[in-house]
């Protein structure tokens, strides 16, 4: 019997309802044409009137991606099988079956799901040409029997139900992503869980499609079930990520977190560094009675000791010679600095470098056309001037200071 036409003219229903019908034996090859690449191939296997196999691309081994994707094959299996099949005359599902490698049963529910799903993506065809070859032999022959009946009305029921499933994920070319936060302890099932396990907010759904080898309208359905229950959502690519959202809004709160200090090797080391005028200059020269480099950075003198010096006199003073230091002269800010602390260390200490340091910009100063050398006043001498001070826990303080 020789049965080949046009599928413009004869429909892939009518002609698997004929073959049917008459209890043929064979395979029905079909081509379809299309437009600046290669022919797509496909074919319905039958055996005695019943679908036994089916693919809507020849060009991959769809049943043994299946089988792979569902984790049912290790690697050793699958290589001698492939091996097999390199030799000639039996597929690779077929090859694991008889080599033990795969239960039948897992075996043929993928043999039979791949054949809706090759079913439901060949009735899509309206054009192209078929040819029915009763001398051909399925290679992946595993035993199951579909119904052409069967086929077709589960081809028809999702064809009904894809355009909801590709409204829901908005087609195969959308990439999903995991939600963050659901409003519920989420359940899955198996099949879904193997899903999600590839969804990297990378891939899109065609991608998913083809690494878990289930075929893309059983994807689909899958995901499309996440997304509707709010596990997945459809990612928007003009819009950042989770992650990126999160870093960006923890980059915010990095103003009011601990900024970081200078080296530790510089802090209280006998000659303090700073520009002069600097909090270098003024804060650890009155401190440990050193000389201001005029060669020296303020930079680093004033992330090293700022902090050293608001553990000695106080935040308060600190605040106050920080802000007065901004606007004015060291003068200024050491008089700013003593109002704040009126009689205590800070005040004696920045009333003493005021009488000795030359005025100037507190910040911006050239160090090549200043200079400013800190007198030589000792902690303990100051503390002595003071009463209202503990002074044996302060020189205790003082001493860990330095030797940082």
């Amino acid at each position: 019997m020789k049965l080949e036409g046009s599928l413009d003219a004869f429909g892939l229903a009518d002609v698997c309802t004929l073959l049917s019908s008459t209890g043929k034996s064979g395979a029905l090859e079909l081509t379809k044409r299309r437009t600046g690449g290669p022919a797509m191939r496909g074919v319905v296997w039958f055996s005695s009137g019943q679908i036994s196999g089916a693919s809507a691309d020849l060009t991959r081994q769809n049943l043994a991606r299946r089988i792979i994707g569902a984790g049912a094959v290790d690697d050793l299996a699958l290589r001698h099988a492939v091996a097999r099949v390199v030799s000639g005359g039996i597929g690779v599902a077929r090859a694991l079956l008889e080599a033990g490698a795969v239960d039948a049963l897992s075996v043929q529910q993928a043999a039979t799901e791949q054949v809706t799903d090759a079913m439901s993506e060949l009735l899509t065809w309206t054009e192209g040409e078929f040819a029915f070859n009763a001398d051909q032999v399925d290679p992946d022959e595993v035993g199951i029997a579909v119904s052409v009946a069967a086929a077709l009305e589960i081809a028809h029921v999702r064809q009904q139900q894809w355009s909801n499933l590709h409204s829901a994920i908005s087609g195969p070319e959308a990439i999903l992503s995991l939600t963050p936060g659901v409003a519920s302890d989420p359940s899955v099932t198996r099949d879904e869980w193997g899903v999600m396990a590839l969804v990297d907010g990378h891939r899109n759904v065609q991608e998913l499609a083809e690494l878990t080898g289930a075929g893309l309208y059983a994807v689909t359905s899958i995901l499309a079930g996440l997304v509707q229950r709010g596990l997945l959502t459809v990612k928007d690519p003009t819009s950042p990520d989770y992650v990126s959202n999160l870093e960006r809004r923890f980059a915010m709160l990095m103003s009011l977190e601990e900024a970081p200090i200078g080296p530790r090797s510089a802090v209280g080391s006998p000659s303090a560094t700073g520009s002069p005028g600097g909090r270098g200059a003024t804060t650890a020269g009155a401190l440990n009675g050193a000389t201001a480099s005029p060669s020296a950075t303020g930079d680093v003198a004033r992330g090293q000791f700022v902090p050293a010096v608001g553990a000695l006199v106080g935040a308060g003073g600190v605040d106050a010679y920080r802000d007065a230091a901004e606007t004015g002269s060291v003068t200024e800010s050491s008089r700013a600095f003593a109002v704040s602390r009126p009689g205590g260390l800070g005040s004696q200490v920045m009333a003493a470098q005021a009488g000795s340091l030359r005025a100037g910009a507190y910040e911006g100063g050239d160090s090549r056309s200043q200079t400013a050398t800190a007198p030589a006043v000792y902690a303990a001498e100051l503390l002595q001037r003071d009463p209202s001070l503990n002074r044996t826990l302060l020189l205790r303080l003082i001493a860990g200071v330095r030797g940082l």
